[in-house]
């Protein structure tokens, strides 16, 4: 069974993210050693999916989505699985797409 660590992802970030495992929080600091643009953007959608509450919003899945899209990032994976990972997260979460340049420096990774 998994169980949920607390970690913040960034130093501007108040709150505190609930994410699977520690896996996150390594390649959080990996995309933050080589893109601290790309970092930022993620360190955005996370509190924002933390903290929305969409009425289509699976909690569980959203953060599985999350994670294996911030694991792509990191390990500068194929763009159309990023962008594949990307589209499911918006369809779970719509609001994402409203976070502009979080979401343009996803976008870049496969356009």
């Amino acid at each position: 069974m998994e169980k949920n660590v607390e970690i913040n992802v960034g130093r501007d970030v108040t709150g505190k993210i609930v994410l699977g495992d520690l896996i996150i929080k390594n390649s959080y600091n990996k995309i933050k050693d080589s893109n601290i643009d790309l970092a930022n953007a993620i360190e955005e959608l996370g509190t924002h999916i933390a903290n929305t509450d969409e009425s289509n919003h699976d909690s569980e899945k959203v953060t599985d989505i999350f994670r294996e899209l911030q694991q792509k990032i990191a390990n500068d994976d194929k763009p159309h699985m990023i962008e594949m990972l990307w589209n499911t997260l918006v369809a779970l979460v719509p609001s994402v797409n409203s976070l502009t340049s979080a979401a343009s420096a996803i976008k870049s990774l496969f356009s």
